[in-house]
């Protein structure tokens, strides 16, 4: 009696081994694999299996994992290169729900920038490390840790109703794709000196209404070089929810000194404000974001220094206000050198306005206000700086007309242009 139940035990523990052998080796079948796609199903998420493998240490094993928006097959949402699964077998037994939970080590994730091109560019994830609880009716992140072009990400928050989410038009569009290429790009050109940035985001709330998922983001980072221009530190902090996008800090430092801005945006009412403060580099840093055009004719010698208050409605005629002042130092403008600037500006639909402007040179000052608005330019302006000095500023038959005049004294103009009548000009010069 006792050699036949150790030849069945043999035998059995054998089948056991044979079992677990084959499906570490070879994976189990596609039944088993459209099991586990169905349990995802259930719980709102379309999924594929390439491969499904019964590993000794880690237990089930899901490879070459393909994502997909639930609502259209053509587009994937994410590759995952391979997860453990959790299962409860109890509930397996009685027909329950049985996927418990889901870790993935050292990992691969591969995101399309747009959905609807699967082919197109990827966001490339490495070292990807998270844990995945899903109790009934909720995703719980209890943590996720990755890599992306350097920049080390966190996240972690929890849903509830994922069977209840439909994605739309407007899913994952908050930030345009566009946008998202143009920063994978630059963080492909951008050197971290100092230790890696870290973004890390939080998220909690209902899928049955995603628009009221509130999402927490924060970014840091030292020492961050591009083209030459180094970046000594970088903090933003910035939240989402109910289609308002609220800016709560950004500042960031180089050497010369510091930017301050906060600001929101109501994408339901159109809304927004934005508040900014800089005295650090921002020519340089203009240029080594790609700004070379608009600051080609120009060399700095000193930092400026820009306040900024603007406001955004949904208002045709008034769709911004914006106000400034500027604060500049020695600089040069087509071989031209100039000794300071200041000027306070506003902005508002078709209206414009420079007040308050004095531009420096060692030969003397030009000081006035400009004035547009619908139909008409206005120009006070009072010059002491030799006219000849000026002529290289200016390009054509303006040029041309300025060059044949040498005013001994001090001109004083005031300008009016309406549109499209001829210009009404009146002015004062000695010595022409």
């Amino acid at each position: 009696m006792r050699r036949i139940l150790l030849a069945l035990f043999v035998l059995v523990l054998g089948g056991m081994t044979a079992a677990s052998w084959y499906a570490y080796d070879k994976g189990f079948t596609k039944s088993w694999r459209a099991l586990v796609a169905d349990e995802f199903r259930q719980r709102g998420v379309e999924v594929t299996i390439r491969r499904l493998k019964l590993d000794p240490f880690r237990g089930l094993v899901a490879r070459d994992v393909k994502v997909f928006d639930a609502s259209d097959r053509e587009r994937v949402l994410a590759v995952v290169s391979e997860m453990s699964l959790g299962l409860n077998y109890a509930n397996a037994l009685r027909g329950e729900a049985f996927l418990d939970t889901l870790d993935l080590r050292d990992a691969r994730l591969s995101l399309p920038v747009d959905p609807t091109k699967p082919n197109g560019i990827k966001v490339e994830i490495s070292k990807l490390n998270a844990r995945l609880f899903l109790p009934p009716r909720q995703i719980y992140l209890a943590r996720a840790e990755a890599e992306i072009k350097g920049v080390r990400i966190y996240v972690a928050g929890r849903l509830i109703n994922p069977q209840s989410f439909q994605p739309g038009e407007e899913t994952g569009r908050f930030i345009p794709v566009h946008l998202v290429e143009r920063i994978l790009e630059e963080l492909g050109d951008t050197k971290f000196e100092g230790a890696p940035p870290l973004l890390t985001i939080e998220f909690t709330g209902d899928l049955a209404r995603p628009e009221e998922v509130l999402v927490k983001a924060r970014l840091t980072g030292e020492k961050i070089r591009r083209r030459g221009y180094l970046l000594e530190h970088l903090a933003a902090e910035a939240s989402h929810r109910a289609g308002v996008f609220n800016l709560q800090q950004l500042e960031a430092r180089d050497q010369h000194g510091g930017l301050h801005a906060h600001a929101t945006w109501d994408r339901a009412t159109s809304k927004g404000s934005l508040q900014l403060r800089s005295d650090m580099d921002l020519p340089s840093l203009s240029r080594a974001y790609g700004g070379t055009q608009l600051l080609a004719d120009f060399v700095f010698y000193d930092v400026p220094v820009v306040e900024v208050n603007a406001n955004l409605t949904s208002n045709d005629k008034r769709p911004f206000q914006v106000l400034g002042q500027l604060d500049l130092k020695k600089f040069s403008y087509r071989s031209m050198m100039f000794e300071g600037l200041t000027a306070a500006a506003s902005w508002e639909g078709e209206r414009w306005s420079v007040r308050n402007a004095r531009l420096d040179h060692r030969s003397g000052e030009i000081t006035g206000d400009v004035m547009q608005t619908p139909g008409i330019l206005r120009a006070r302006l009072r010059s002491s700086i030799n006219s000849r000095l000026l002529t290289p500023l200016l390009s054509g038959r303006a040029a041309d007309w300025f060059a044949r005049f040498n005013f001994k004294d001090a001109p004083s103009f005031e300008i009016d242009v309406p549109k499209p009548e001829p210009v009404r000009a009146a002015g004062t010069a000695d010595g022409i």
